[in-house]
């Protein structure tokens, strides 16, 4: 019996584990001979911890966000509404609910990395599945990429969040994979689209600068009628002037006189301008 006591703390000294649980994970302590296998029977750690690997197992679980990506034959794939199978390379960033932990791993029992491959990116291309479906391969290559983000997004943040994860970030990382056919006949419709918008500008160019050369025009065959009515309308006032006051013709011509009598000058009774330059001239 006094034998037995001395080596129990030998055989479970020498039957036990160190391992560290480093920052910015979550560390959890897992009962393997529990029976119901509940989170009772899982204990968050952190730092230093001792246990028996015979017993219990120490899972870890990143809370710090990291970016996991599925591309080549790993890629993500689904179909348009038309049925056209589409494939993309997608990266994720994301990390889990420290609080979460425990329940997420009863339920799965998986590390974050083996949830990566299976559950999570199963349920990412659920999302983009759903988002796709409703959506024609030309809009999901052209205008309607970011609304199929969108669409996408908010599926996997919906789906994530009440698993317990947090997601940062999700993109698309390459172009769309599609048989060859399909997209020289999208790339052609595209083509024709932009030609036929572009000369639907330059219409739209010329038709504006056509009006701004019409507005040019009237603008400036208004201001010439303006004009003539101007001059008419002060010739006339200067006739009606002179009509009323007939001196001022006379005093017209002598500012203007150089001192020089002319030949002949008429006057309003046959004998001179008005009598007055008659005189001048005797």
């Amino acid at each position: 019996m006094h034998r037995l006591t001395v080596l129990l703390p030998i055989l479970l000294l020498l039957t036990a584990a160190c391992t560290r649980v480093e920052p910015g994970n979550v560390g959890l302590k897992v009962d393997l001979l529990g029976e119901s296998r509940t989170v009772s029977d899982v204990s968050v750690v952190s730092g230093w911890v001792v246990y028996n690997p015979i017993s219990t197992q120490i899972v870890r679980y990143p809370y710090i966000t990291q970016r996991y990506e599925w591309y080549g034959p790993d890629a993500l794939r689904f179909n348009s509404t038309e049925g056209v199978r589409l494939g993309v390379d997608v990266s994720i960033s994301l990390g889990v609910d420290p609080a979460a932990t425990p329940a997420l791993y009863i339920k799965y029992r998986r590390t974050l990395e083996q949830m990566i491959d299976n559950e999570i990116r199963d349920r990412v291309n659920g999302c983009m599945l759903r988002a796709a479906g409703s959506m024609r391969v030309d809009a999901l290559i052209g205008q309607g990429r970011g609304d199929f983000m969108n669409s996408t997004i908010e599926c996997i943040q919906e789906r994530l969040v009440e698993e317990g994860f947090v997601l940062n970030d999700f993109q698309l990382t390459s172009d769309f994979e599609m048989p060859e056919g399909i997209r020289t006949r999208i790339e052609e419709q595209i083509q024709a689209q932009q030609a036929a918008i572009a000369a639907e500008n330059t219409v739209a160019q010329i038709e504006a600068e056509a009006r701004q050369r019409i507005a040019r025009a009237e603008g400036e065959a208004q201001a010439r009628r303006l004009q003539s009515i101007a001059e008419a309308e002060a010739i006339d006032i200067q006739g009606q002037a002179l009509r009323r006051n007939p001196e001022i013709l006379q005093l017209q011509f002598i500012e203007r006189w150089d001192g020089v009598m002319p030949q002949t000058i008429v006057g309003e009774n046959g004998n001179g301008f008005g009598g007055v330059l008659l005189n001048m001239g005797r």
